[in-house]
């Protein structure tokens, strides 16, 4: 989504000698995107089953899972999965991006997230007439020069009157 606003005002100070202008502008850009929060533990791996890769007798690849029990045969003590770390493994949120992990123990985690961005841009000028530079006799026309200020000020900066 996408905001444009701006508004300028300006007029006389001083009549006909000095003059203000100001002009601001803003823009506001919210976007959704999908962030990659990294890898969390797949639902068997929460329920304590431990699945690995192998190379099978053809040559090819299988896939081999160890249930608790199993694990828990594998220890002459028969300490198994530690129910703590189970515990810490079940706070992770839920994985849902398949393309992420290995797929096997573990799975990719996204989630929305909108960024926000704001640009303002504010812009001021004041106009200075300092005086008139001709006066015809009869008085019907004056010219007068102009200075900006919103650039360095110097003689070149100085419009020259048309009489």
């Amino acid at each position: 989504m996408r905001n444009i606003f701006g508004a300028a005002v300006g007029g006389p100070v001083i009549k006909n000698k000095l003059f203000y202008f100001l002009n601001c502008e803003g823009r506001r850009d919210s976007q959704g995107t999908s962030v990659n929060a990294g890898v969390v533990p797949t639902q068997s791996y929460r329920d304590g089953f431990l699945k690995y890769r192998y190379v099978n007798s053809t040559g090819g690849d299988s896939i081999y899972t160890l249930s608790p029990s199993d694990i828990q045969n594998m220890y002459p003590q028969g300490i198994g999965n530690d129910a703590a770390l189970l515990q810490v493994l079940n706070n992770y949120p839920q994985g849902n991006d398949p393309t992420q992990g290995d797929g096997l123990n573990s799975i990719g985690y996204r989630f929305p997230y909108t960024i926000h961005r704001k640009y303002d841009t504010y812009i001021g000028r004041i106009d200075w007439n300092p005086g008139s530079a001709c006066i015809r006799s009869s008085g019907a026309a004056t010219c007068r020069t102009t200075a900006s200020l919103r650039r360095p000020h110097s003689r070149a900066s100085l419009r020259k009157p048309r009489c």
